[in-house]
């Protein structure tokens, strides 16, 4: 099975009941759920062409084989790999299935998951939202994947011969116009992904910098810890996630620090109640950690 590379770090960008949207080095993102000591990923196969399961379980499960099962929807599992933490098991949903999978993964109660003769049930609670989210992260980042996606959640990349017969009329005597060749973005947008003192200004930085993402992480993190009262909530994958604005200027290239903001946090107060809150973050790029952190009731 060519399946995805799942790498060691994950960090998750939203929950709902008990599934989350996980992402993992920027590369990929992984709907995820652990029950039962079972740990459930599922995450687009490298090259688009459908969703990939894996089960990681005990290492001390000795079956060879294993299966995902949802109301009327089965999928065997194969023995991949074992270390010393744990047994794998994964299989690459056929495209054919992959609408099938998706009405019984975000339509059931359960799923049952067997690992030869032991069979566990696990809530599939949760699972409509991290779809979604799923389904945003690849539209966000061009991924092309098959029906149910493509009609409609995420775009298909046509090739060369559909945007071709797309831009040229059905008529082949009416003449025209040849396709404007793709824009080339500019030098400074390309070095600004690895650089950061590269960009040009903040807006370029915020945009195009890889370690943008990991300073949004940090920052909620260090919102989590500064909460007085229960865990706050941030605004979810679906909508953006959190500290997607930034302040304007230019100062973020040169000094390498950046107040990122989060206007429609919400935070509990001393009676229960969440307030929506304002969070200003400033994060230091060069040594990668928050600086200071302001939360203010909106």
């Amino acid at each position: 099975m060519a399946a995805p590379a799942f790498a060691a770090s994950e960090r998750t960008v939203e929950r709902a009941g008990s599934w989350s949207d996980v992402i993992a080095d920027e590369a990929t993102v992984w709907v995820v759920s652990t029950q039962s000591g079972i740990k459930v990923r599922v995450a687009p196969m490298p090259d688009g062409s459908s969703l990939a399961m894996e089960v990681i379980a005990d290492p001390s499960v000795e079956s060879q084989d294993a299966s995902f099962s949802a109301g009327e929807f089965s999928l065997p599992l194969q023995r991949i790999s074992t270390s010393q933490q744990s047994v794998l098991f994964g299989t690459s949903i056929p495209a054919q299935s992959l609408p099938s999978f998706i009405h019984a993964f975000t339509h059931e109660r359960t799923a049952t998951i067997r690992l030869g003769e032991v069979t566990d049930e696990i809530s599939l609670d949760g699972t409509s939202a991290a779809v979604s989210g799923l389904s945003f992260y690849a539209q966000e980042h061009r991924i092309a994947l098959p029906a149910p996606f493509a009609t409609g959640d995420a775009p298909v990349v046509p090739d060369a011969a559909t945007e071709q017969a797309a831009v040229s009329p059905a008529d082949p005597g009416v003449p025209t116009a040849p396709a404007p060749p793709p824009s080339t973005p500019p030098a400074i947008t390309s070095s600004c992904r690895d650089n950061w003192k590269a960009c040009h200004d903040n807006e370029d930085l915020m945009n195009n910098y890889h370690g943008v993402a990991e300073a949004r992480a940090k920052c909620q993190e260090e919102g989590d810890r500064r909460a007085a009262f229960g865990t706050p909530k941030w605004p979810g994958f679906w909508s953006g996630g959190s500290f997607g604005h930034f302040d304007a200027g230019s100062d973020g290239p040169r000094t390498g620090r950046l107040t990122i903001v989060e206007p429609d946090a919400q935070f509990q107060n001393q009676f229960g109640a969440m307030a929506h809150s304002t969070v200003l973050c400033l994060y230091d790029f060069d040594q990668k950690t928050v600086q200071s952190i302001q939360i203010s009731p909106n």
